[in-house]
């Protein structure tokens, strides 16, 4: 998708919220780690879809730092490629 724009719609988002800028939390399927940390997240908050909120999802993770530290070898990486 960041390679070939054109071919999909993209939105960025942005908040002005302080306590809703996490660049450590990482939500995306690109590596199997990735998976297992968003059906944790599914799991605990699946009466809630399609809209699960964000602060939510926030609060849980800084309680379960264990499936953060799953993500966190692509957080620099992954970053690299968003607009912050």
């Amino acid at each position: 998708m960041c390679e070939n724009p054109g071919k999909f719609f993209l939105q960025r988002l942005r908040t002005e919220i302080p306590k809703l800028q996490r660049p450590d939390i990482r939500l995306t399927v690109d590596y199997p780690e990735d998976l297992v940390l968003c059906r944790a997240v599914y799991r605990e908050f699946k009466h809630f879809t399609p809209r699960i909120p964000l602060q939510s999802i926030i609060d849980f993770l800084d309680a379960n730092p264990q499936l953060k530290s799953l993500v966190d070898p692509y957080i620099a990486e992954g970053l690299k490629t968003m607009y912050l």
